[in-house]
């Protein structure tokens, strides 16, 4: 899915979280991560959180759908 930033909210982590499961709790996806990871670089280097960490969390709308895509990019 190609994605366009719609802006953004905060949300906290929750303990055991990582940027993966946060990216399912948030986008329904763990793909999406890279988004989380772009606009939280302070914890670049957190493989799991502790919880309590504010993040900032781009709203993302989709540009792009499976559907949308040619068969060999689905």
């Amino acid at each position: 899915m190609a994605a366009v930033i719609d802006g953004f909210i905060n949300e906290t982590a929750i303990q055991g979280e990582t940027f993966d499961s946060l990216s399912y709790r948030l986008y329904g996806e763990e793909r999406m991560s890279h988004y989380i990871r772009q606009y939280n670089t302070q914890y670049s280097d957190v493989v799991i959180f502790t919880g309590g960490e504010k993040l900032t969390i781009p709203v993302l709308s989709e540009t792009e759908s499976k559907e949308s895509l040619a068969p060999w990019r689905r």
